[in-house]
């Protein structure tokens, strides 16, 4: 199963978004990562939570090249 839910707080410039399932260095991530790099990059703080999930280490990389943070629940 994948489940992806965000959740944005715009007058505290944060995002969270939430991922279940297998998670990779795939085209969709790819693509949210590069939207979300736009809000790092204007002073938002987002994160990625990885419920019941083990992300893959390039999508980890990805994350920390563009200045996401994650937490694996």
């Amino acid at each position: 199963m994948h489940i992806d839910i965000a959740h944005a707080d715009p007058a505290k410039r944060r995002g969270v978004e939430h991922k279940t399932g297998g998670q990779y260095r795939s085209p969709e991530n790819l693509s949210e990562i590069e939207r979300d790099k736009w809000l790092v990059e204007d002073g938002w703080n987002i994160v990625w939570v990885f419920e019941n999930s083990k992300p893959s280490k390039p999508l980890l990389e990805e994350l920390r090249k563009t200045g996401i943070t994650w937490v694996i629940e």
